[in-house]
Parts: structure tokens; C-alpha cells; sequence
């Protein structure tokens, strides 16, 4: 790519041309050449019309020529104009005497015009107080050199006072551009095509991104005149590509719209018929235009293409897993109580009220949530799952509901939509919703309520239309008469109640479920299994009380292969070492994997206090000296404060 620039200095002056000599080499990859002015005006326009013609990025022209063809071309316009060292150079090359009446005459737009000390300046060094004036337009110029003239003065000023002093015998100076204001223009020049290439590479990027887009882009002037349109609406609307936009009819191409009110109130979602034959869905958007009228950019899409980016959102929505990705044919179990479980939610998932959904830890309750969602009216929108006793009050606050921006310290700049935003025309799924503290049980019951939410540090209401789907291992209704949940918000909740079946009574499904778990492990690790369950072992796995449910038969999928037990003969005796959960499981008479195992031990409230206090509060140790897990602890603790504060 050539970036060399060219500039063209339209000037009488003969002495410019050694300067251009000079200004060739001083100036990286820019091309200056002098161009001879004329004293008609009308052959100083065409030239410099003919210089843009000739591929010049620039013209530099002295004060009233600069103003002159300036709104004849398209190229910048760099003004050079006599400088101090200018106006002293011509005062000694006339050789000006003490007390000469001198007369300098700059074009309106000179800088020295707005030095107040120009002329006690000149007096010290020359001894003469000069006459400093200044002209707008040729009238103006030629005036005050006659009244230069009448008063015998002498003028010093370029190249037109020069030919009228000759013409009626007048005493002047010529008052040259000297080379360091030529180069203060050629820098101007410099930066002006520097300017204008940048603004072209934008605009031409922005151009090829806006001709591109799959929406119409029309924007058009106060007399519906076209001023710019995009392939995608010249397609749209049968406009050929070829056509120019000074012929477009837009009325006549999208009949049925008041254009007037187009300029004077903004558009949306405005369906309309064109001549194409092609509904489209308009936006108007109203502008001011850099004459300052009024103008308007026109939006537009197909209404087809509408409905398939619709498609492409829901698409999105289920690249990011906001989606339920599981429906009743992915669960597996044909015993009754299972098949009962199934029928009813496939029941309940066609009316659109809320749903609480019973079961212990590890039967699946969240698969069964998708199942309701994936079986509604809801199935396209999407899918939210919080867990309510995994984040803190405060955590689960801003994620349920968002927050607005500087709402605290590290919010997101623009803040953040929370869930019930995003799960709009969706399903919100929480888990565990019995572990909710009182004050977030009472925002819950406000968005159930009034179906609409309001972020952290924000006073907008935001409707929402979502369905909640609840669960818990708890028994809520239990919890209610305990005062440890609201009694509004159950019955909000508990619309409808589904209740999950344990695995252990539903034994006749452990095997199949086995055997899909079996299948899906060695598919993830590459591995086939052949292993064979002995009778005993069989009668082992039917009889254990399976206290983690369909997730602790997961877990036992994953050790067959883990522990290598994936080929060959399992008894007995595997089984007790693939059901074992913890190192108490594998000592010596121990019955914790097989059938009579006690669940998680019951801990009494003075147990935990004097646990802790034996381990100076450390939760970590006082669940070890409690033979409990710290979750387990946690969640006690938890409890017990939710009582403490529900009962005061």
C-alpha cells in the first residue's frame, strides 16, 4: 500500500519553490509541489479542483484563496500566513525608515492579528508605529487598499495588494510566506491527511460491518431523501445494488408509514408490508445531522429471521447449560411406586403452578425438575438450579435477584441481572429450599407474590414470569409447625408436592439402574466391564439400605472401575469394599455397608457446645470429635440458629 502523501501549495509566490525543494526531504513519505495561483478567481477554483482530481490529499493557500476554495473541494485546506519573521524580513527589504507611514494588511484569520503588542514591537526595532489591518472578503481588501493609497501610506501585503498598487502607482512591499510558516502549514497538512485516512479506515470499517448485518440499516435526511442504506435492505426491498441512493423512492418502497412522523417520534417494533412483498418488524432512531437538520437512521428486520434468531438464542441458551437437558424417558425404573412418580409429574408439568418436590438426599430431585420444565409450556425458555444451602444469605441474595452497579464494594460495572431476571418465560429450580434463613424465606415470597424483583442498591421494579420448582429432604410442613418456615410460603411453594421414592423401596430397579451406570463409566473410560455379581452379592446389593439413593449406587458404578474390580467374579466380600464409605467401614465387624447400617449419627445440642468448646471453637475438629462431617456440623448449626431466631 502506497501511504506517501501529497500536498499541493497553490500560491503565487516564486520564492516557495526552494522551500518546496526542501520540504520534500524533511518530510517522511510526503510529497509537496508548488502550484501557481492566478489573479482570477474563478481559474484559482478550477485548479484546485483539478488538484483533488489529480490524486493530492491536501492544498495549503494563503489566507482569502484558503476561504475561497474551500467549499470547492473535498481535501482539507491548510491556511499558510506571513509570520513575524515574515513581516520583518519585507520591513528590511523595503528598507523602512523611522517614521514611515506603514500600513500591513493581514486576511482576517492571521494569528498576528491577535497580538496587541505588534505594533510597539515594530516601533522598537524600526521606529515606526505601523497601521495593523485586517479584511474579511475581496470588498473589503480592495477598499482598504484604496484608502491605503489615498492616504500615501505604505502597504505591506501578497500578491493582489502588489498588481493594484501597480495599477494606480501606490508605494508596497510584497509580504511573502517565509519558510517557517510554510512548514507550520505543511505540519497542519501532515496532520489533517493523517486525520482524514484514519477517519476513512474507521468509517470503511464500519461501513463493511453495518453492510454486513443481517437487520436493514437505512438513514435518511429531513426530506426522506436516502443518505445511506446497507445491502441487507436493498435486498429486502428490491432496491438493485447498482441503483444510486439519490434515485431510491423509500415512501414508495415501504408504502403504509407516515414519514413525517418517521423524523419527528421514534419507532418500535412497527410491522409493516413492503412492495417486495416481505413483512418486516421496524426501529427508528432520530438523529441530528451535522448541517444540524433533523435526520433518522430506519432499522429493519424479515419477521422470519425474527423467529430464527430465536432459534439461535434458545441454541445459546443451551450451549451454556442454562437449559433442562433431561426428560421423563431419561429416567430409569419400571417398579410401580417409580412409575406412579412419573405419571404424576407428567401430570402436574402441564399446569403452570409451582411444584415441591419431596425426597431424600441422592433420589434426584433436580432430574425430576428438568422433567416438569422439559414436559410444560416453558420447555423453549430457560433453566435456572440454585442450591439454597450452598451460598451464603448474602451470595444467594445477589444471585437470585442481581444487583445494580456501586450497589457494594465489587460490583460489576452496568451490575448484574440475577436469576429470576434471567430465567425469564422459564423455570427457577431450589434445591434445598427448607435451609433458607427468614429473611431470605420473606424475598422469596415477595417475587412469588408480586411476580416481580428488584436488585441490590436499585429502586426498579423488574417484572418476572417464571415457575418455581422447590425441593427439600426435609419435611417442610414439619418445619412449618416447628416456626422454622413461613406458613405463607409453603402453601405458595406446596401447590403442588411431588414425593420422590427412596431406592430402597423400589429395590427392583437397582439392578437396571446398576447396569445403565455400569455402562455409561465404562463408555467414559473406554473400558468394557464383565465382571459377574455372585448370587450372594446380588442378595447384598438388594439388601443394603442404599442411604446415599441413586447417588450412592453412581458412586458404586464408579469404584467398580476405580478400584479395578471391572473384570473377574465379584462376592461378598467386594461388595463390602465397594459400599464402603469410610475408613470405619473396612475395620472389623463393622455392618456399615451391608443391611442394619446406621445412617449419620444423631448429635444433641449440648454435645455440639461441648465439642467446641473442648476444640476452642475449631468446627473442623469438633466434627471429627463428633464423629460427623464439617458440612454435617455446619448445617446443625445452621438449624439451630434458625430456631433461636424464628422463636424470638
Amino acid at each position: 500500500m502506497n501511504h506517501m502523501r501529497k500536498i499541493a501549495i497553490l500560491t503565487y509566490q516564486d520564492r516557495l519553490e526552494k522551500y518546496t525543494n526542501q520540504l520534500q526531504t524533511e518530510f517522511e513519505n510526503t510529497e509537496v509541489i508548488q502550484y501557481g495561483s492566478d489573479f482570477s478567481y474563478e481559474i484559482l477554483t478550477e485548479r484546485a479542483k483539478m488538484i483533488e482530481q489529480l490524486g493530492y490529499e491536501a492544498i495549503i493557500a494563503r489566507g482569502y484563496t484558503a476561504a475561497l476554495i474551500k467549499a470547492d473541494v473535498d481535501i482539507p485546506v491548510a491556511t499558510a500566513e506571513p509570520d513575524l519573521l515574515d513581516v520583518l524580513e519585507a520591513m528590511i527589504d523595503y528598507g523602512i525608515k523611522e517614521r514611515d507611514p506603514v500600513t500591513i494588511l493581514f486576511q482576517n484569520s492571521n494569528v498576528l492579528l491577535k497580538c496587541e503588542k505588534l505594533s510597539s514591537y515594530i516601533h522598537s526595532l524600526f521606529g515606526v508605529y505601523p497601521e495593523i489591518e485586517s479584511y474579511y472578503d475581496m470588498k473589503e481588501y480592495y477598499d482598504k487598499i484604496n484608502q491605503v493609497y489615498m492616504r500615501d501610506r505604505i502597504l505591506f501585503s501578497g500578491h493582489n495588494g502588489i498588481q493594484r498598487a501597480k495599477e494606480i502607482g501606490g508605494r508596497c512591499a510584497p509580504l511573502y510566506v517565509g519558510e517557517n510558516a510554510i512548514r507550520t502549514a505543511v505540519i497542519e497538512a501532515i496532520g489533517l491527511i493523517d486525520t482524514r485516512r484514519k477517519d476513512a479506515a474507521r468509517n470503511g470499517k464500519m461501513e463493511a460491518v453495518l453492510s454486513t448485518r443481517n437487520e436493514g440499516i437505512i438513514n435518511i435526511d429531513e426530506m426522506c431523501r436516502v443518505e445511506w442504506i446497507n445491502d441487507y435492505a436493498r435486498r429486502v426491498l428490491g432496491i438493485p445494488y447498482n441503483e444510486d441512493v439519490s434515485r431510491i423512492d423509500l415512501p414508495a418502497a415501504i408504502p403504509g408509514i407516515r414519514w413525517e412522523k418517521v423524523l419527528s417520534n421514534e419507532q418500535t417494533n412497527v410491522i409493516v408490508n413492503t412492495t417486495a412483498s416481505e413483512d418486516i418488524i421496524m426501529d427508528t432512531k432520530n438523529v441530528c445531522g451535522a448541517d444540524g437538520g433533523r435526520e433518522a437512521f430506519i432499522f429493519f428486520r424479515k419477521t422470519d429471521s425474527v423467529v430464527e434468531e430465536e432459534k439461535k438464542i434458545r441454541a445459546e441458551i443451551r450451549r451454556k447449560g442454562q437449559y433442562a437437558k433431561y426428560t421423563l424417558e431419561d429416567i430409569l425404573g419400571n417398579s410401580e411406586k417409580m412409575r406412579i412418580c412419573k405419571e404424576k409429574t407428567k401430570q402436574c408439568a402441564k399446569f403452570d403452578e409451582n411444584v415441591l418436590i419431596y425426597g431424600e438426599s441422592g433420589v434426584g430431585k433436580e432430574l425430576f425438575a428438568q422433567c416438569i420444565h422439559n414436559e410444560s409450556g416453558r420447555s423453549a425458555g430457560p433453566f435456572y438450579a440454585i442450591n439454597c444451602a450452598a451460598l451464603p444469605e448474602s451470595l444467594l441474595e445477589s444471585e437470585l435477584y442481581g444487583y445494580s452497579e456501586g450497589a457494594f464494594t465489587g460490583a460489576k460495572r452496568g451490575g448484574k441481572p440475577g436469576i429470576f431476571e434471567r430465567a425469564h418465560t422459564g423455570t427457577v429450580f431450589l434445591d434445598e429450599v427448607g435451609e433458607l434463613s427468614p429473611a431470605s424465606q420473606s424475598a422469596l415470597l415477595r417475587v412469588i407474590q408480586e411476580k416481580e424483583v428488584r436488585r441490590i442498591g436499585s429502586d426498579t421494579i423488574i417484572p418476572v414470569d417464571v415457575r418455581i420448582v422447590a425441593a427439600s429432604n426435609r419435611d417442610i410442613y414439619e418445619e412449618v409447625e416447628k416456626k422454622r418456615f413461613r406458613q405463607d410460603l409453603f402453601y405458595r411453594l406446596n401447590t403442588v408436592f411431588l414425593t420422590i421414592p427412596p431406592l430402597r423401596e423400589r429395590r427392583m430397579d437397582i439392578f437396571p439402574l446398576l447396569e445403565s451406570f455400569v455402562v455409561q463409566r465404562g463408555r467414559q473410560y473406554n473400558l468394557k466391564c464383565t465382571a459377574v455379581f455372585t448370587e450372594e452379592a446380588k442378595r447384598h446389593l438388594l439388601n443394603y439400605s442404599w442411604m446415599g439413593n441413586v447417588r450412592e449406587l453412581q458412586n458404586f458404578a464408579s469404584r467398580i472401575f476405580a478400584l479395578g474390580y471391572y473384570m473377574g467374579t465379584i462376592g461378598p466380600a467386594e461388595v463390602k469394599t465397594l459400599l464402603s464409605n469410610s475408613p470405619r467401614d473396612e475395620g472389623p465387624g463393622t455392618a456399615g455397608a451391608y443391611p442394619g447400617a446406621k445412617a449419620a449419627r444423631s448429635v444433641s445440642v449440648p454435645e455440639i457446645q461441648e465439642a467446641l468448646r473442648l476444640c476452642g471453637g475449631n468446627r473442623t475438629e469438633a466434627a471429627k470429635r463428633l464423629g460427623i462431617s464439617r458440612t454435617h456440623l455446619w448445617r446443625l448449626l445452621k438449624k439451630e440458629e434458625q430456631d433461636i431466631e424464628l422463636h424470638l
